[in-house]
């Protein structure tokens, strides 16, 4: 099991080399383009060395976040973060998931360390963003290896917002089902709640 934070880290790199080889190809088929060879425009001519970029647009929310068409899923799940409002989010260690094609099984994990006032709640955000069919929130003391004795906190539809755990050091794990059947996922945050 101890390989699999590797695997998880290295899906991870992975995905962000991507989206930097995708944002470098599109500068690069940008340079060197004139009026004549913009969109709707001739074509260039041959040997002028502009290549047509394969890549489609993304479609973006009002706020600027990018997401992700519904079908077009990458090769791994989205980066899961967690936060209150006005704090900065934290991305989770990825757990257990199934996506496109593939999937991996995971361990309980302790989680990506948050610290957070009682009474705050806590609002998961992904990049990209992917629409999701329903999702649950639950938490083990800290020191826990397993689900066993996990408690509710909510679960819902829509954009996971949730109360967080009494005051203490908990486990906390956000299970996602994304919609049109792209898969499932599970992200850990080791959550310490100041009374």
């Amino acid at each position: 099991m101890s390989s699999l934070p590797r695997r998880a880290s290295r899906s991870l790199n992975l995905t962000l080399f991507a989206l930097v080889l995708a944002s470098s190809s599109v500068a690069v088929a940008g340079c060197g383009r004139s009026a004549s060879s913009s969109i709707g425009g001739p074509p260039p001519p041959p040997g002028s060395g502009y290549v047509a970029s394969p890549i489609a647009a993304i479609p973006t929310t009002a706020a600027g976040v990018t997401q992700a068409p519904v079908g077009t899923a990458g090769k791994a799940p989205p980066v899961a973060s967690l936060g209150v409002d006005g704090g900065d989010p934290v991305p989770g260690q990825l757990g257990t998931y199934i996506w496109a094609d593939g999937g991996s099984d995971s361990a309980w994990l302790p989680g990506a360390p948050l610290t957070v006032s009682s009474g705050e709640r806590l609002s998961l955000t992904m990049a990209p963003e992917v629409p999701l069919r329903s999702w649950r929130a639950r938490y083990t003391a800290a020191r826990a290896t397993d689900p066993n004795g996990a408690k509710a906190l909510l679960e819902g539809v829509g954009r996971p917002t949730f109360p967080a755990p009494p005051a203490g050091t908990w486990t906390v794990e956000v299970a996602l089902t994304f919609a049109e059947d792209v898969g499932s996922a599970s992200y850990f945050w080791q959550i310490t709640v100041s009374p």
